[in-house]
C-alpha cells in the first residue's frame, strides 16, 4: 500500500506536490476557524482577504486546472494530517480559486433517504461542480 502511495506521490508535477503540500497545511487552519468561530465567520474573513480581486469566469484551461486543484484537494483531505470534511475541503477550495481570480462558489445540499439525512458542500465553477462524481439527489440549500 506505501509502494502505491509512493508512486502516486512521484506521479504528480513539482506544482501539484507543492499545491497539496500547501492544502495539507492549511485544512488544519481551515477547521480551527470552523470549529472556533463558525461557518459565516470563517467565510466573512476569507471574503475580505479576496475583496480586491476581480473575479472572472474561467476558461477551459483554468477549469481543468481548479478539477486538478479539487482532486488534490480531496487527497489532502483525506491522507493529510487530519481528515478533513467536505464542507471544510470547500471553504478552503473556494477561497484558493478566488485567489486565482475564479469566481468559484460553495454550493451545500441535503437530502433524505428514508430516516437518514445527508448534507454536502461542494464548490462550482462556471456551474460545474468540481471533483464531484455524483451529487445524487441533493437539494441546494445555497
Amino acid at each position: 500500500m506505501i509502494g502505491s502511495h509512493l508512486k502516486k506521490w512521484l506521479a504528480l508535477t513539482w506544482q501539484e506536490k507543492i499545491l497539496l503540500m500547501r492544502f495539507i497545511f492549511w485544512l488544519p487552519w481551515i477547521s480551527f476557524s470552523l470549529k472556533f468561530f463558525g461557518y459565516l465567520r470563517t467565510r466573512d474573513f476569507l471574503s475580505r482577504k479576496t475583496a480586491n480581486i476581480e473575479l472572472h469566469q474561467a476558461d477551459s484551461a483554468e477549469l481543468a486546472r481548479a478539477e486538478r486543484a479539487a482532486e488534490l484537494l480531496s487527497i489532502a483531505g483525506r491522507r493529510g494530517l487530519m481528515s478533513a470534511t467536505c464542507l471544510r475541503q470547500s471553504v478552503l477550495l473556494e477561497y484558493w480559486l478566488k485567489r486565482q481570480g475564479l469566481a468559484a462558489e460553495i454550493k451545500i445540499g441535503v437530502r433524505k433517504e428514508n430516516t437518514l439525512f445527508d448534507a454536502h458542500a461542494w464548490v462550482e465553477l462556471n456551474g460545474i461542480p468540481l471533483a464531484q462524481d455524483d451529487l445524487g439527489q441533493h437539494r441546494v440549500l445555497q
